[in-house]
């Protein structure tokens, strides 16, 4: 993962075309659930949460932390109103 982040940040045009290809990637993932789901995505929370999901994972990848770290710190701010 290091060897990762380094190159990510020696290449900043290239973590900007990796950000848009995983973006499409979580799209095309939420598309086909809502599809096979039979909802509305604008309508139902689902997709939002698979989406946010998919960022705390992102995140923790990007940081070398467990996701549950990631997740605990959400409820928290969620606790606090934020």
């Amino acid at each position: 993962m290091r060897l990762f982040q380094e190159m990510v940040r020696q290449h900043p045009s290239l973590a900007q075309r990796l950000l848009g290809a995983n973006e499409d990637r979580v799209q095309a993932m939420i598309d086909a659930l809502t599809a096979r789901m039979g909802v509305d995505p604008a309508c139902d929370p689902y997709p939002a949460v698979y989406r946010w999901l998919q960022a705390v994972e992102a995140s923790s990848q990007a940081d070398d932390l467990p996701v549950d770290n990631f997740i605990d710190q959400a409820f928290d701010l969620l606790e606090r109103g934020l």
